[in-house]
């Protein structure tokens, strides 16, 4: 049975994700943007 995650990203104007393997993090996470378009860097799992 899969575990899926939550990364709530640090920066609050960047939407969070749901992910079930650290392929999936790394893909979703390189590409979130905040609301003035920049990458967001950190998150809490």
């Amino acid at each position: 049975m899969p575990c899926t995650f939550f990364a709530q990203p640090y920066d609050i104007t960047a939407t969070g994700f749901y992910f079930e393997s650290a392929e999936e993090f790394a893909i979703k996470a390189a590409a979130l943007r905040n609301e003035t378009k920049q990458p967001v860097e950190e998150f809490e799992l």
